[in-house]
């Protein structure tokens, strides 16, 4: 059987370079090396310009919140560029990428990237999670703290992947 090659976003609103950059350009490196077309979308340019120097592809949109001009933005970049798969690791970041699917339908991996104790329990979170295929989770603890404290999140497959990076 022969593995479709994926068009995958990789979506963050970090305002600097750091943690969250390194470890998306890790996911989007190992994509690249089985053959898939990772594409990065931040909305700080010294994000953008991260990715671009390590030879990642990277473009810019509006993450500032959650407002119908960056959903409309990411929307249409996410067409432009034929996404399928958008992976992200912030409460933000999965808002836009659940509105932007009105628009433009995608596949989205949460990687739940959270180091305070509660999970978002507003409305349009809670409802974003209806639009994640799978959410990873960093540790065991972390897994069971979070379902326990928002059973809505286990309404859709998890995995624990340590450190969140296992590109198989």
């Amino acid at each position: 059987m022969t593995q479709r090659l994926l068009s995958v976003g990789l979506l963050t609103s970090a305002r600097a370079w750091r943690g969250s950059g390194v470890s998306l350009a890790n996911v989007a490196r190992g994509l690249a090396d089985r053959g898939h077309h990772p594409h990065m979308f931040a909305g700080e340019a010294a994000v953008v310009d991260a990715f671009s120097r390590l030879g990642l592809p990277a473009i810019r949109v509006g993450t500032s919140n959650t407002g119908w001009r960056q959903v409309a933005t990411l929307a249409r970049a996410l067409r432009t560029h034929r996404i399928d798969v958008v992976m992200v690791d912030r409460p933000r970041d999965l808002r836009l990428s659940a509105l932007a699917s009105i628009w433009y339908p995608h596949v989205i991996v949460n990687r739940y990237n959270l180091s305070r104790h509660n999970p978002p329990i507003d409305l349009v979170s809670r409802m974003a999670y209806w639009r994640v295929a799978m959410t990873i989770f960093l540790s065991r603890t972390t897994a069971e703290r979070t379902l326990q404290s928002a059973p809505y999140i286990s309404r859709r497959p998890y995995r624990i992947i340590p450190g969140a990076v296992d590109t198989e």
